[in-house]
């Protein structure tokens, strides 16, 4: 089977040590998009459109730059009581993520879309993870605000960092909380692969 040479649609570390680590062939190549322009209320579109929508623009805004590559774009949502959280604007909107998510449970949802325009293709699916977080006190939240950067971080947090000593459990995929469902990339890539001297 012939592997693809992708190209991530992302300037994210997470993400493309991740992709690094499945052993997939890729550049990433940072998508020129405004992401403000995908409506976030979640009251009028539900959250894995939303994170579908995203990753989708991603995508896209590459792919016209790249017509013969196949290119995956992503993006990652946390979602409390029906509220959308992305990447806070400042560190008061991260204080506010943070002290919404104490002693809850959330959602995290990772929307991944593949755009291959030499061959008319396009293909999108999420994965869900249920994250539950302990109670943390102001002085905790004030602690992880001073120690992380978190401005780059859906829900004003990285699990892979020192937060993960906050959470209680996890169902569902580790690294889709991080950035990048795996098992979902691996699985879709070497599909298409499979099919990318057929019809795809």
């Amino acid at each position: 089977m012939r592997e693809l040479k992708i190209i991530l649609a992302s300037s994210s570390p997470r993400r493309i040590e991740l992709l690094q680590e499945m052993g997939i062939p890729f550049d990433a190549v940072h998508p020129n998009v405004n992401e403000s322009i995908i409506n976030m209320d979640s009251r009028q579109k539900d959250v894995q459109q939303v994170a579908i929508d995203l990753s989708m623009l991603k995508a896209l805004a590459v792919a016209r730059d790249y017509p013969r590559r196949l290119v995956l774009g992503a993006d990652t949502l946390v979602s409390v009581d029906g509220e959308i959280l992305g990447k806070p604007k400042d560190i008061e909107d991260g204080r506010r993520f943070l002290k919404l998510l104490s002693g809850r449970k959330h959602q995290v949802i990772t929307g991944i879309s593949w755009v291959y325009q030499l061959k008319n293709y396009s293909f999108s699916e999420y994965a869900l993870t249920h994250v539950y977080v302990h109670r943390l006190s102001d002085r905790e939240i004030e602690d992880y605000l001073e120690s992380e950067a978190v401005l780059d971080a859906a829900g004003a947090y990285k699990i892979q960092g020192a937060f993960f000593k906050y959470i209680k459990k996890l169902d569902g995929f580790y690294h889709n909380v991080v950035g990048l469902p795996m098992s979902l990339v691996y699985q879709s890539y070497y599909r298409l692969c499979g099919e990318s001297d057929k019809n795809v």
